[in-house]
């Protein structure tokens, strides 16, 4: 770990602005960090130096400096945590154990969801590595970032009573990890959503009357959602998200989610839903590692303040107020479904009156 003041020396000012708004609650979030990727590239350059690259141990210690100085519940990571293309299978789990390590030691609960580059399959089948050695398995993950997490799945949900909200942790790497007849995993750098876990989502985790924020890897739907295709154009036509339909479905019948949370997309994105999610507010992040080539904007700069990306969300009765630390801007919204006087089928009565009005 290197001084982190090159990070934190403009820090305070946003700090100050946290406390003052006296939020239900203030929650660290950080996503899609590669831990380690751009010092493993730095290897054969002629230019540059693995010193030269930011070390995800420091945005930790970042977000530590944030946690000691304003009242912050816990911490959430968006996943995308390692780095699969490490070259050994020790390197591999080395990088994504040190990263979580490290962000449980905050003072501060942790909560994680599981990416589609933690389990270190798709690069490995991509370039034909004997796939069983790299492989994270489910249970393995589990022990590595589910340490808050009260069951045996890599999904689960927990409520913050203060707020009076549910957070709904998701996982889209649910595959069935079913080995080929050498031994290694097929699924590759696809993304899967058991239906054991969405019939878990419809019939225990947004049974509330809590309002429910979703934490995914990904974006439920990529409609408006900039970075889900490949830049520079940065869209999708259509949706790929599995078993999407079928979890809008759940969220429309339900009525209770007011916020899908993502990483997975390197930008950020602040969308109200459509005809799909009418109501629900997806945010998407820019992601913690600093790659020049797929992140031109925000502007970033290694070892500079912007060099990292991590946000402080709060949460006052129906507002949402997202402070950047690091490369971005601070963004404010609007959370449709958070109100906490008339049942929400009032609520959207109400506000169809008024726009009828």
């Amino acid at each position: 770990m290197n001084d982190i003041t090159y990070l934190t020396k403009n820090y305070d000012k946003k700090i100050e602005k946290i406390k003052a708004l006296g939020a239900d609650v203030n929650f660290l979030f950080i996503t899609d960090v590669h831990s380690g990727l751009n010092r493993q590239s730095s290897q054969n350059s002629k230019y540059r130096k693995p010193e030269d690259f930011e070390l995800s141990e420091n945005a930790i210690e970042a977000m530590r400096y944030v946690a000691e100085r304003c009242d912050i519940d816990f911490v959430l990571s968006g996943g995308d945590v390692g780095n699969d293309y490490a070259p050994t299978p020790e390197l591999v789990r080395k990088e994504i154990s040190d990263f979580y390590d490290n962000l449980y030691s905050l003072p501060v609960p942790v909560h994680c969801c599981v990416g589609n580059h933690d389990d270190a399959v798709g690069w490995s089948a991509e370039i034909g590595r004997t796939v069983k050695n790299y492989a994270i398995s489910p249970s393995e993950m589990h022990a590595l970032c589910m340490r808050n997490n009260p069951t045996d799945e890599n999904y689960y949900y927990f409520d913050h009573e203060k707020s009076g909200l549910r957070f709904v942790i998701l996982n889209i790497a649910d595959h069935p990890y079913i080995p080929d007849e050498n031994g290694n995993y097929t699924h590759g750098w696809g993304v899967d959503f058991s239906e054991k876990q969405l019939l878990w989502l419809d019939n225990e985790a947004l049974v509330t009357d809590k309002p429910c924020v979703i934490l995914c890897h990904m974006p439920i739907s990529c409609k408006g959602i900039f970075g889900c295709g490949g830049y520079p154009y940065g869209f999708k036509e259509k949706n790929d998200f599995p078993r999407g339909d079928e979890i809008m479905k759940c969220i429309r019948k339900h009525g209770n989610v007011c916020m899908w949370l993502a990483g997975h997309v390197h930008a950020d994105n602040l969308r109200y839903g459509d005809g799909d999610l009418e109501g629900v507010l997806t945010v998407t992040t820019d992601g913690s590692f600093l790659d020049p080539q797929m992140q031109p904007l925000p502007e970033r700069e290694f070892g500079e303040e912007t060099e990292t990306v991590f946000d402080v969300f709060s949460i006052k009765d129906n507002y949402l107020y997202i402070t950047r630390f690091g490369a971005g801007l601070d963004r404010q919204a609007n959370l449709c479904h958070t109100a906490r006087v008339m049942p929400m089928q009032m609520v959207w009565r109400a506000g169809k009156l008024m726009h009828n009005a």
